[in-house]
């Protein structure tokens, strides 16, 4: 699964006076691109948290290139680039209807624990994670 791609459009509550999407609006839709990614790898993260364990967002980038208005239709293609025990790197694409590009995106997640400590990924999503990457998966 070397790219994930998930669709969606633009809601009213998330475009500013201009008709153009808030800046902010991006954040949920790659929470919601990263989630999807782990829901079709087999990875249910409400489980996962039930466990213990949460992904954290411990930086996060986006370069805006065009905008997006109300109804617009978004594929957001999510890719896991890095992954350690304990951290993933996450690229992100936005595109529009016409395929042009309208944002990239990057999200690290660290792996913590219920007092919010740096924990390892359980073995089992380490190896799922293992077989969806596209640059390199390191042991640490």
């Amino acid at each position: 699964m070397p790219k994930h791609t998930l669709e969606v459009s633009v809601r009213y509550s998330e475009v500013d006076q201009q008709g153009i999407a808030h800046h902010s609006s991006y954040i949920p839709w790659l929470e919601m691109a990263r989630l999807q990614f782990l829901k079709d790898l087999g990875e249910d993260y409400k489980k996962l948290e039930q466990e213990g364990v949460s992904l954290v967002v411990a930086e996060l980038n986006c370069r805006y290139r065009r905008p997006l208005s109300f109804d617009d239709l978004i594929c957001i293609e999510t890719e896991l680039h890095q992954a350690s025990a304990a951290k993933l790197v996450f690229h992100y694409t936005l595109k529009n209807e016409r395929e042009e590009v309208a944002a990239t995106a990057q999200t690290i997640l660290a792996c913590v624990n219920q007092k919010g400590r740096p924990t390892k990924l359980p073995k089992p999503l380490q190896e799922k994670l293992h077989g969806a990457i596209t640059i390199a998966f390191e042991e640490k």
